[in-house]
């Protein structure tokens, strides 16, 4: 017990140090065991629901490596990614990379940017691999990057300075991976972030941490980073469906990338890990992605509805490649009928 301690206190926690942060998780396990009078010994299990409560890893991934968490992995993503084959593959490639360390460990443990149309699963995506990849839907933060348009909402990620309102703010950046290192940080449309926040990414990319303005640091080495930009969509509605290799269609990957790289600077492209393109979603990818949605338990499968397949055909057509208004409008359909069938 006092071994595991010592091991998930340096693994996990990454704002205090050895031997302080280990002998506190020794006596909130044993606290834990004496409240609880559950028995007479504290054991392996009782340190990692201390691990549990205090960074959100699940316990069934405390004692696994990354390797073996990657096992079935892209499986499973499939099965809930649909249309999106290649980017499934060169993100598990990535996984994989960084599992076995040809990285510096100082870093994020990864950054993707994804690019592509509004509506095609990247925001989708982030949601996956939080679910599959670090075992829960809430390891997953995310911050719209509308909401940084202006040069004062860095404050958001590092606090507002001393006598400023939101000083003691608790909900800026650096305290949620302080809480829970062990996610997935999602910066959606990271092309409307004013350029101040940024630089601040940019430090989190090149030294794995961040600082706030009461002094206190996060630190990001268990943390995956994901950017979304809808760049590039213009040069995807005309040309539909893009290769991922290096051989194929290498001037429209080239075409795009020149175009991030007008927007953004060269020295945070640089420290992107993979820069993955989304394909535009055919007709038939959005009636599977609708079929699911009917069948799903978290999902509109509650209503025990038939919805005959030629309405779903029609919803697909008319959404014109985007997921988000192929549910909706699945799920407008599923509440008329239930409500008629209810009157």
């Amino acid at each position: 017990v006092i071994r595991q301690a010592v091991i998930m206190s340096e693994k996990y926690i990454h704002d205090r140090f050895l031997p302080d942060k280990a002998i506190d998780l020794l006596d909130e396990a044993s606290s834990r065991v004496k409240i609880n009078n559950e028995k007479e010994i504290v054991e392996e299990i009782d340190v990692e629901k201390v691990i549990t409560g205090l960074v959100g890893v699940p316990i069934k991934n405390i004692n696994e490596s990354q390797i073996e968490k990657l096992v079935g992995i892209d499986k499973k993503i499939s099965n809930k990614i649909i249309g999106q084959e290649e980017a499934v593959m060169s993100i598990i490639k990535a996984l994989k990379r960084g599992a076995i360390k040809l990285k510096d460990t100082s870093r994020p443990m990864g950054t993707f940017l994804f690019l592509g149309a509004s509506g095609v699963g990247k925001t989708e995506m982030a949601k996956v691999i939080a679910e599959e990849y670090f075992g829960n839907k809430s390891n997953l933060i995310r911050l719209d990057m509308s909401e940084y348009m202006e040069p004062n909402s860095i404050s958001k990620m590092i606090g507002a300075p001393p006598g400023y309102v939101g000083y003691d703010d608790e909900k800026n950046l650096v305290n949620k991976i302080r809480k829970k290192p062990y996610c997935v940080l999602l910066f959606d449309e990271i092309e409307k972030a004013h350029s101040d926040v940024l630089n601040l990414l940019l430090q989190i990319l090149e030294d794995g941490k961040l600082t706030n303005s009461n002094g206190v640091t996060a630190n990001f080495q268990e943390t995956l980073i994901i950017l979304t930009s809808n760049l590039g969509a213009n040069i995807m509605n005309k040309t539909g469906r893009i290769g991922f290799s290096f051989d194929e269609n290498v001037s429209k990957r080239e075409e795009i990338l020149s175009e991030l790289k007008n927007v953004m600077k060269p020295e945070l492209v640089n420290r992107i890990d993979n820069i993955i393109i989304f394909n535009q979603l055919t007709e038939e990818n959005i009636y599977n992605v609708l079929k699911r949605a009917l069948t799903s338990k978290d999902g509109l499968g509650e209503y025990s509805i038939k919805i005959e397949d030629s309405t779903l055909r029609k919803i697909a057509d008319i959404s014109n490649g985007d997921v988000r208004t192929a549910l909706n409008g699945l799920e407008v359909a599923v509440l008329t009928t239930s409500m008629e069938s209810d009157g």
